[in-house]
C-alpha cells in the first residue's frame, strides 16, 4: 500500500512540476511576443494543397478577429517567408507575419511510414506526441490548434501546458469505414490482398484497429473545440469522439472565384476531365474502366468524335511516376490509350484552361472526406460526375439537379453517356446550378463559419 501511495505521490509531483514549468514558459513567451498567443501545429506548412489553404485562411481569420493575437506556426521549415507563400500560392493576404517555431523531431513521426514499419498508424500517432511536446516546450501558447491531423498531441497540450485546444479534422485517423473494410475483406489502400486473403491476418488487424480506435477516442476527450470539414467527417468524429459535444462542420475554403469567371454558354469540347494527384485512392483504374465501358457499350454513331478522357494531376516522386506508367499500361490494355490524355504537374493556367474547355468533371475516389476538386469542377462550369460516397454524396452533389453520382464502372459509363446525349439547354441548366452550389464552399463562407467557432476559443 505504501508503495502505491509513493508512486501516486511521485506522479502528482511530476505533473505539478511540469505544469509550473509550462506556466513559467508561457509567461516568458507572453513577455517576449504578446499577451495572446495562438499556436498552430502544421509541420508541412510549405505545401500547396487543400490542407495548407485551410491553414492560411484560418490564420487570416484569427488575425482579423483580434489585432493583439500573435500566431505561432509549428513547422519543419523556418526559412520560408510564409506571408509571401500564402499570397503567391493561394492569393491569401495575411494581415501580419507569423512567428515560426522549427520542429526538429518531425523525423520521428515520419520514420514509421518511410520504413514501412508494422502498426504504422499506432507508432506514427504516438510519435507525434514527441513532436507536440517539442512544440509547446519551445513556445507555450494559450490556445493550441492542430490542423495537421495529430490529435495525439492534444492531451499534453491540455493537461501539461494548460492550453485551450482545437482540431481542424480533414479526416479521422481511424473510422468505422476502415474497420468495416477489414471485417468485410474489402480491398483498399490500407487493406491489401495479403490481409484480405488471410483469416489470421484479418483477425489481428481487426483487433489492432479496435485498440487504436479506443486510443483515438481517448485523445478526443482533450479537445475543447473540434472543426470538421464535412458531414461525412462529422459523422465519424461524432461517433468516435462521442464524449465531445463541441463538434462543428466548417467546410474548407475552395477557390471558387478563381474558376467562376469561366464561360458556360460557349461550346465546350466533349472532354471528361479528372483532376487529382496520381495516388492509389484516386482510383484512376475505375476511371479507365468506366471510359472503356462507355466506348464499348454504346454505338460509335452516338459517341462524339472528339470524346477524350483527360487525366490531370500532380506527380510528387518516383513512386508517382511509376504509378502513372502503370495507369498508361492499363489504358493500353483496355484499348482506350489513344483517347486518353495525361497532364502531369500542369500549371494553374493550364488547369484553368482545360477546366474551361471540358464538359464533364470526373471523380472516382471512394469515401473522400470532402472533395475540393468536385467543387472546382462545379465552379468551372463542368458537370460533375462523382463517387456516390463521402463528401460528394452528403454535401456537394445533388443528384440530377447539379450533377451526378455513381459507384461502379457501369453506372459511371451510363451517366457519362446520358450527359453527352443531353441537349445544350439541359447541359447549361446543370452547369449553372452546379456553379450556384459551389458558392456554398467559398473562401468567404469558410471565414464566416470559422469565426463563429473560433469565438468559443478566443476568450483570453
Amino acid at each position: 500500500m505504501a508503495d502505491i501511495l509513493l508512486v501516486i505521490f511521485v506522479v502528482c509531483v511530476v505533473l505539478v512540476a511540469t505544469r509550473i514549468f509550462f506556466m513559467l514558459n508561457r509567461a516568458k513567451s507572453e513577455k517576449l511576443y504578446a499577451s495572446k498567443i495562438i499556436g498552430i501545429l502544421h509541420p508541412y506548412s510549405n505545401g500547396g494543397g487543400g490542407g495548407e489553404r485551410v491553414l492560411w485562411w484560418l490564420i487570416r481569420t484569427i488575425q482579423s478577429m483580434d489585432n493583439d493575437v500573435q500566431i505561432v506556426l509549428y513547422s519543419k521549415d523556418d526559412n520560408v517567408d510564409y506571408q509571401k507563400k500564402a499570397k503567391t500560392t493561394f492569393n491569401i493576404d495575411l494581415l501580419r507575419p507569423v512567428k515560426v517555431v522549427k520542429l526538429n523531431t518531425l523525423w520521428i513521426a515520419e520514420y514509421p511510414d518511410k520504413k514501412k514499419l508494422p502498426f504504422t498508424l499506432l507508432v506514427q500517432s504516438l510519435a507525434t506526441i514527441i513532436m507536440g511536446l517539442e512544440a509547446i516546450i519551445k513556445l507555450t501558447p494559450q490556445v493550441f490548434i492542430d490542423t495537421y491531423g495529430a490529435a495525439f498531441t492534444m492531451p499534453a497540450a491540455k493537461i501539461l501546458a494548460g492550453c485551450k485546444t482545437c482540431c481542424y479534422v480533414h479526416y479521422p485517423t481511424i473510422s468505422t469505414d476502415m474497420l468495416d473494410s477489414v471485417s468485410n475483406r474489402r480491398k483498399t489502400m490500407n487493406n491489401d490482398e495479403r490481409i484480405i486473403n488471410s483469416t489470421y491476418k484479418t483477425s489481428i488487424k481487426i483487433i489492432y484497429y479496435r485498440f487504436f480506435a479506443l486510443l483515438y477516442a481517448f485523445v478526443g476527450y482533450f479537445v475543447d473545440v473540434v472543426m470538421v470539414n464535412s458531414t461525412w467527417t462529422h459523422g465519424h468524429i461524432s461517433y468516435i469522439w462521442r464524449g465531445n459535444s463541441s463538434i462543428h462542420t466548417v467546410y474548407p475554403p475552395c477557390p471558387v472565384k478563381e474558376f467562376s469567371d469561366l464561360p458556360i454558354n460557349q461550346e465546350r469540347k466533349n472532354h471528361i476531365l479528372s483532376i487529382g494527384q496520381f495516388r492509389p485512392e484516386k482510383d484512376h483504374t475505375l476511371q479507365l474502366e468506366s471510359f472503356q465501358k462507355l466506348l464499348s457499350k454504346y454505338s460509335s454513331d452516338t459517341i462524339p468524335h472528339d470524346l477524350r478522357l483527360v487525366l490531370l494531376g500532380g506527380v510528387r516522386d518516383e513512386f508517382d511516376e511509376e504509378r502513372v506508367h502503370r495507369i498508361k499500361e492499363k489504358a493500353k490494355e483496355l484499348g482506350v490509350y489513344d483517347r486518353v490524355d495525361f497532364l502531369t504537374n500542369a500549371s494553374f493556367a493550364t488547369l484553368k484552361k482545360v477546366s474551361g474547355e471540358s464538359l464533364i468533371g470526373l471523380h472516382c475516389m471512394w469515401n473522400e472526406h470532402f472533395g475540393i476538386c468536385v467543387v472546382e469542377y462545379m465552379a468551372s462550369g463542368l458537370i460533375p460526375l462523382a463517387h456516390k460516397s463521402g463528401g460528394p454524396l452528403l454535401d456537394i452533389v445533388d443528384q440530377d439537379k447539379n450533377g451526378f453520382l455513381a459507384d461502379n464502372s457501369q453506372e459511371y459509363a451510363d451517366r457519362m453517356y446520358n450527359i453527352l446525349q443531353m441537349n445544350k439547354g439541359d447541359q447549361i441548366k446543370l452547369q449553372m446550378q452546379a456553379r450556384i452550389k459551389s458558392q456554398k464552399f467559398s473562401d468567404e463562407n469558410f471565414e464566416d463559419q470559422s469565426k463563429c467557432v473560433l469565438k468559443l476559443l478566443l476568450k483570453f
